[in-house]
């Protein structure tokens, strides 16, 4: 989606594939308190659970600068995902928040929605590789109807969406009671051609265009056209190195500018919480470079 690749990220730092303990968490939300212009915080795969998330909560909700969260591939229950509601009905400067394969269901996700009807900054909301299915479509279209000073971007690829949520989809936006600028619902292989070809013939009378062949994500035709970043965005990492293990490498990276150099390679959690802390916390002074 937009997004995405719209945000520069001037100043950010990302895990993954590293385990981290609740008190490593609490170190890094620390440090996060204390760099006012982080932008993007990556914690990908790390077995982040729910007083990691409490924890980053409260050192996001004041944050000046912060505007792209991702907590891919975690292990949180409910109980962070309240505690991302308290920060998503907030309305910090956050305007992108990714959280693929968090097993999120339909009661995790009318949460979710609720408190997004409290924001109007997020205009990127990333939930593929979860557990939505046709019954979290319903809670979506019930659930989300506040208007929105930007438009909204969803993508619920891979999250088990059959013939009939896509149906329910394209008469939500034929409606005209959708929010949505752009939405994405490909990798559901339960959508079958005739409820693709469906879908787009509704959404197209309805002023939306395909965003890619292909691909069945729309956008409205007034907005910009979507790009790869949402396609295959944080969760394409991580799709590859479910399919192939052997490519799962443990990764840190800041950046600033943007052009990617690497700053070190972890041997052992021990070794990568005490550099990455100590070069995060000054990481407001230094010009690094990112790695995805």
């Amino acid at each position: 989606m937009s997004s995405v690749s719209k945000i520069r990220e001037d100043a950010a730092f990302s895990m993954q594939g590293v385990a981290l303990r609740p008190e490593d968490v609490n170190i890094i939300a620390g440090a996060i308190e204390n760099d006012t212009k982080l932008q993007t915080l990556k914690l990908s795969q790390v077995g982040l659970v729910d007083s990691g998330v409490s924890s980053l909560v409260s050192a996001i909700s004041s944050h000046p600068a912060l505007k792209k969260l991702c907590l891919d591939d975690n292990q949180f229950s409910q109980i962070g995902i309240r505690a991302l509601c308290t920060l998503i009905a907030k309305n910090t400067p956050l305007a992108v928040l990714s959280i693929t394969q968090n097993n999120i269901g339909p009661a995790d996700l009318l949460l979710l929605v609720e408190a997004l009807n409290w924001n109007d900054n997020i205009q990127e909301f990333v939930i593929c590789g979860n557990a939505i299915g046709d019954e979290g479509v319903t809670v979506l279209i019930n659930t989300l109807k506040c208007p929105r000073k930007k438009g909204l971007c969803l993508c619920l690829r891979n999250n088990n969406i059959t013939d009939a949520g896509a149906q329910m989809v394209g008469s939500w936006f034929a409606s005209g009671k959708c929010p949505l600028e752009e939405i994405m619902l490909c990798r559901n292989p339960r959508i079958t051609d005739t409820g693709r070809e469906e879908l787009e013939r509704v959404m197209t009378a309805n002023g939306y265009e395909r965003a890619r062949k292909g691909d069945l994500a729309f956008q409205a035709v007034s907005s910009r056209p979507l790009n790869n970043a949402a396609g295959t965005e944080v969760t394409s990492t991580q799709a590859n190195s479910t399919a192939n293990p052997s490519t799962n490498n443990s990764s840190i990276s800041t950046t600033s500018s943007n052009t990617a150099i690497p700053l070190w390679t972890i041997s052992a959690v021990g070794l990568v919480l005490i550099g990455a802390v100590i070069w995060f916390s000054n990481s407001s002074t230094k010009d690094a470079k990112d790695i995805d």
